[in-house]
Parts: structure tokens; sequence; C-alpha cells
């Protein structure tokens, strides 16, 4: 299996508990997978299943490898952290409350 990273722009559902005090968030995912269309399906999966609603894709899955983060500030620890598992970090929109 391949380690795929994506980001995506998301909202929370009337169903989830911070939809009257946040407008929007971000999701980052790390998602252990074989393959881009898979891990994509995998966080979406997850994504909604938390009560938030995919908005945009801010960078559709890509393949990462441990060298892709040598030299990084949160990178190899980051990467290592992630590897098989799926991994949703939200914070808030800059811009919102």
């Amino acid at each position: 299996m391949k380690i795929f990273f994506m980001k995506f722009h998301v909202a929370p559902t009337t169903a989830n508990k911070h939809c009257k005090n946040i407008e929007g968030a971000y999701a980052a995912c790390w998602v252990n997978e074989n393959d881009p269309q898979s891990a994509f399906n995998k966080a979406s999966f997850d994504i909604k299943k938390y009560d938030w609603e995919i908005k945009d894709i801010e960078v559709a899955p890509i393949e990462t490898k441990q060298e892709d983060f040598y030299g990084k500030d949160i990178g190899i620890e980051q990467y290592k952290r992630h590897c098989g598992f799926l991994h949703g970090l939200v914070k808030r929109s800059q811009n919102i409350l």
C-alpha cells in the first residue's frame, strides 16, 4: 500500500454539533491505500461520517514517500505517525466567527 495526502475545504452539516459556530474548516488527510481513488473514497467516507461536507478539494490525492519529508520541520515525523491509517485534522478557517 501507499500513503496518499489530500486536503479539503469542509463545512459542518446540520447534524454536526459545530454547525452554529463554525462556517468552514480544512481537513488534511493521510490515507494508506492502493490508489488515489480508493484513498479519496476512504477520506471522503470518514469526513462524512463525522458530519462534515466536502465543499472543495484543495489538494487532490497525491502519493507521498518518506523521502519527500527529509529536512522539513514536521516532515518525517508527521509522515511516520500517519502511515497505516487515516488522520483528519480539522481547523477553523481564518475568516470565521
